[in-house]
C-alpha cells in the first residue's frame, strides 16, 4: 500500500467504518473478483449465485481470463423461455422482489390480450373504412 491514492481510499474506508483493516493490495483495485454476497438483503436472498465486481478500468475479455470461461447462448424464443420458468416460479417477482415487480407481474399475468390492430383499408380520404 505504497501509492498515494491507495492511502486515499483507505482514509475514506475508514472514515465511514472504523474497523477496516488496513491490507489494501493495489493490483486488487484493477481486477475482476469474483464475489458471493451476505443473504442480508431480500433482493440478494432470492438470487443464487455469485457477482463479478468489476476493480478501476477492469475489462473482461470476450473470451474470458484465467479463472472465468465465457460461453454465449442465443436465444430464439424467449417469450416461451419466460414463461417455463414463470411455472417453476422464477419470474420478476421472485428474482427482484419489490411491490412494483410485484404489481408489474401480476398485472401482466392478468391482462386480457391486446386487440390486433389491422391495417387501414386504401381509401381516399385516408381514414378506415367503419
Amino acid at each position: 500500500m505504497d501509492r498515494p491514492e491507495t492511502g486515499k481510499l483507505l482514509h475514506h474506508i475508514k472514515s465511514e467504518k472504523g474497523f477496516f483493516e488496513g491490507r489494501i493490495v493495489p493490483d486488487d483495485l484493477g481486477s475482476i473478483i469474483c464475489v458471493k454476497a451476505k443473504r442480508t438483503n431480500t433482493r440478494i436472498k432470492s438470487q443464487s449465485g455469485a457477482f463479478l465486481l468489476f476493480g478501476h478500468e477492469a475489462a473482461l475479455p470476450d473470451a474470458g481470463q484465467d479463472d472465468i470461461e465465457i460461453s454465449r447462448v442465443t436465444i430464439k424464443n424467449k417469450a416461451h423461455i419466460l414463461n417455463q420458468l414463470d411455472r417453476i416460479n422464477i419470474n420478476a417477482t421472485t428474482v427482484y422482489p419489490s411491490i412494483d415487480q410485484t404489481a408489474v407481474h401480476l398485472r401482466d399475468q392478468h391482462q386480457s390480450p391486446k386487440p390486433v390492430r389491422t391495417a387501414p383499408s386504401d381509401t381516399s380520404d385516408g381514414f378506415p373504412d367503419v
